[in-house]
C-alpha cells in the first residue's frame, strides 16, 4: 500500500498472500475435511499448512515451508477423492477441483512462476471450495438436478479456463471469467441466501454476507478482463482483491458463527454490531477500487487501511461474541451466580 512499517518479519508483508492462502484458509479447509471425515491421521495436513506458511513467513526456510505446504495440498486432495469415491456428486467434485487448484499454484510458486499465475489458482481453489459448499446447501431450495448439473460444467469451464490461461492467456482469462459470471449469477438465482434475505437475525447477516460475495464474483471477473488489456494499470489490484477481499472475506464473515462452533465446540452467538465490520469491508473496498480505477495512491491506500480494519473489528467483534455467549449460557445453566 506504500506505507512504511516497522515489521519484524518482511517475508510476512512478501508473501501476505501466501500466509492468508494457505496459512489461514487453506489450514482451515483441511481441518474441516479431516474434522469431517473423522480421521485422526488427517490432522497432519492443516499442521503441515499452518507451520509451512509460519516458516514461509518468518523467513526460516522459504523452500522447506513451501514443501511443507504442497505436503498439505496433496492431502486435502487425497481427502477429496476419499470422499468422491463414497460420494459422487457434482458439490464433492467441485471442491475437489478447487484441491486441484491449490495443488498446481502450490507447485507454479514452487516453481517460481509468474505469481500472477499461482494466484489466479490459489483464487479458485477458495472459490470452488465455497462453490461446491453453496451448491450442496442449494439442495434445501430444491435445486434439481440439471440445476446442479449447470453449475458442476461452469465450474470445470473455470477451473479449464484458469489452467490455460498459464499457456494461452487471452483465451483463458476470457473462458474463466465468462464461466465464474455465469457461476455466480447461478449462485444468486439459486443460493439458499436468496431465502433467508427475507429473515432476520443471522440468517439474514449470512445472507447479506453472501450475496454480496457473489457480486464481488462478478465485480472481479470483469475487471480481470480489463487487466488483460491494460496490464500495466492498478487494475491488478482491483482484480485480485475483489477475489480476496470482496468473495472470500465476505464468506469468511458469513461462515465465522457457524465454522468456529463446529471446529472448537464453543458457540458463537449473533450480534447486531456484526454488520458494522460487514458494511465496512464493502464501503473499504469500494474506495480502494475507486483509488486504483484513478490511480490514485491516496485513495488506495485509505481503502487498503479500511480493508485491514475490518478484519480486525471482525476478529474482534467474533472473539467477544463467543465470550458473551459462553458466559449467557453459563448464566443460563446456573454456574454464574
Amino acid at each position: 500500500m506504500g506505507m512504511s512499517l516497522d515489521i519484524p518479519y518482511p517475508n510476512m508483508v512478501a508473501f501476505h498472500g501466501v500466509l492468508m492462502v494457505s496459512g489461514f484458509l487453506g489450514t482451515l479447509i483441511t481441518l474441516e475435511r479431516a474434522a469431517a471425515l473423522e480421521w485422526a491421521p488427517g490432522y497432519i495436513f492443516p499442521l503441515l499448512s499452518a507451520v509451512g506458511a509460519f516458516i514461509v513467513g518468518t523467513g526460516w526456510g522459504i523452500e522447506a515451508g513451501m514443501v511443507m505446504i504442497i505436503l498439505a495440498g496433496m492431502g486435502l486432495l487425497g481427502m477429496y477423492i476419499f470422499i468422491l469415491s463414497r460420494q459422487p456428486t457434482w458439490h464433492a467434485l467441485i471442491m475437489a477441483l478447487g484441491g486441484v487448484l491449490w495443488f498446481f499454484g502450490d507447485i507454479f510458486w514452487l516453481q517460481a512462476y509468474p505469481f500472477a499465475y499461482t494466484a489466479n489458482l490459489w483464487a479458485g481453489f477458495l472459490i470452488l471450495t465455497v462453490v461446491g459448499e453453496r451448491i450442496e446447501l442449494s439442495r434445501m431450495v430444491q435445486t434439481s438436478d440439471s440445476q446442479r448439473s449447470q453449475a458442476g460444467v461452469l465450474s470445470i469451464l473455470f477451473m479449464l479456463g484458469l489452467l490455460l490461461h498459464v499457456v494461452w492467456t487471452t483465451p483463458g482469462v476470457i473462458i474463466s471469467a465468462l464461466s465464474l459470471i455465469t457461476l455466480a449469477v447461478w449462485l444468486l438465482k439459486n443460493d439458499l441466501a436468496r431465502i433467508t434475505i427475507k429473515t432476520t437475525g443471522l440468517p439474514k447477516y449470512m445472507a447479506f454476507c453472501l450475496l454480496s460475495g457473489f457480486f464481488w464474483l462478478i465485480i472481479g471477473s470483469v475487471i480481470s478482463v480489463l487487466y488483460l488489456k491494460f496490464p500495466d494499470h492498478l487494475y491488478y489490484d482491483a482484480y485480485l482483491h475483489s477475489f480476496f477481499l470482496g468473495f472470500i472475506f465476505s464468506m469468511i464473515f458469513a461462515h465465522a458463527p457457524v465454522i468456529f462452533p463446529s471446529l472448537t465446540g464453543l458457540q458463537v452467538g449473533y450480534y447486531d454490531r456484526f454488520y458494522i465490520h460487514y458494511m465496512l469491508l464493502q464501503v473499504s473496498l469500494i474506495i480502494r477500487l475507486a483509488g486504483d480505477f484513478m490511480s490514485d495512491s491516496m485513495i488506495r491506500e485509505l481503502g487498503g487501511i479500511l480493508n485491514g480494519l475490518a478484519i480486525v473489528i471482525f476478529l474482534v467483534s467474533t472473539l467477544a461474541a463467543v465470550i458473551q455467549t459462553q458466559r449467557s449460557l453459563k448464566l443460563q445453566t446456573g454456574e454464574l451466580i
